[in-house]
């Protein structure tokens, strides 16, 4: 890109997400927003992606044959464990498309290569977990009685961590079948810990 196409991407890309972020906090309380978030929110991620040469070359090598047998794996195991325990299977498919594929190629993938080529990607493993947080602070907007006492506070706590572990392995791992396959998989357990034990930890009901 010469330095006016990538300022203008930048710009681009700064717009885009304040969009997705506008749409996610209204979808807790719309259905109609939710379905345009779900809709809108891949379309803006794949252009995003499309106009970056070096973001196409690296979404090959997050799906190299190992990625995929991993995803797979995770998958196919969570299929066969609900499927033992009588729950549905379409909610592991819909819980892999959202929030996990959006959130981790949003957050993960274009957030963190697009402003790790400005600011570096420590610092910007940084960011996309302040951003992931900020996305759920709707949650306590709408919901406020359901995090009562320190849970009000501890739950942007909460999903600011885990943004920064899901980033710490991208980072590691430069791929995100990782962070990708342990998202799902926190939360498709959800179903299996009882209520009172949901603080061990927190995070786990649901992120």
């Amino acid at each position: 890109m010469s330095q006016f196409q990538h300022r203008w991407y930048v710009t681009v890309f700064f717009i885009s997400e304040v969009i997705i972020i506008s749409l996610f906090e209204f979808a807790y309380n719309s259905v109609e927003f939710f379905y345009l978030y779900i809709s809108v929110t891949p379309l803006i991620i794949g252009v995003l992606i499309y106009l970056d040469r070096d973001l196409m070359i690296r979404l090959r090598f997050n799906f190299s044959p190992k990625d995929i047998v991993i995803i797979v794996s995770v998958v196919s195991g969570w299929l066969y464990i609900y499927a033992v325990y009588g729950y549905s299977l379409k909610y592991v498919f819909d819980t892999l498309y959202y929030p996990v594929m959006l959130e981790e190629f949003n957050f993960r993938f274009l957030v963190t290569n697009v402003l790790g080529k400005l600011i570096g990607l420590p610092r910007a493993t940084v960011v996309q977990a302040f951003l992931y947080s900020l996305l759920y602070l709707s949650v306590l907007y709408y919901a406020p009685l359901g995090y009562p006492g320190i849970y009000f506070y501890l739950f942007p706590l909460d999903n600011f961590m885990m943004g920064l572990f899901y980033g710490a392995l991208y980072m590691l791992r430069k791929s995100i079948s990782t962070p990708m396959s342990l998202h799902l998989s926190l939360y498709l357990m959800d179903v299996f810990i009882p209520p009172a034990l949901a603080f061990l930890p927190y995070t786990l009901s649901p992120v």
